[in-house]
């Protein structure tokens, strides 16, 4: 599916192409992204195929007349916002892996400390009795 059908099937839309923003935006988004006009609206509008697919409602958001310079572009451009939720989402995926491995870490040191401390103990504790009965020894 590509924009000439999500245009079809939503026949209140016409493919805008000023300052050549949604060619270039097709290129840059290897073609999700689309500028089309509203008749009924009578508002330039940002349009998606990913989000045709998925709800069956393109819309994305509308655009001021003003903004239609290229500023869209050159902002989608500089801040890739596809990318940034993807680089936000591996971000948390492995700071979450990260956290988990040392809180595993972190019980099993707690675990072999406790071992450690149990035989020290034991020791201690046995050392402390002998120590003890060899003073009760009457001499």
């Amino acid at each position: 599916m590509n924009y000439k059908d999500v245009i079809r099937f939503q026949p209140e839309l016409r493919f805008t192409n000023i300052y050549s923003i949604s060619d270039r935006m097709l290129k840059l988004t290897n073609g999700d992204l689309f500028v089309a006009y509203n008749v009924i609206k009578a508002t330039h509008e940002l349009h998606s195929v990913e989000n045709f697919k998925l709800n069956g409602i393109s819309y994305n958001t509308s655009i001021p007349s003003e903004l239609l310079n290229g500023f869209i572009y050159n902002d989608y451009k500089a801040n890739n916002h596809k990318m940034f939720i993807n680089d936000v989402q591996d971000r948390r995926e492995k700071t979450n892996y990260r956290l988990e491995q040392a809180e595993e870490n972190r019980f099993k040191d707690v675990s072999s400390m406790q071992v450690v401390e149990r035989t020290i103990g034991t020791k201690l504790w046995n050392l402390k009795n002998y120590m003890i009965e060899l003073l009760r020894l009457p001499d």
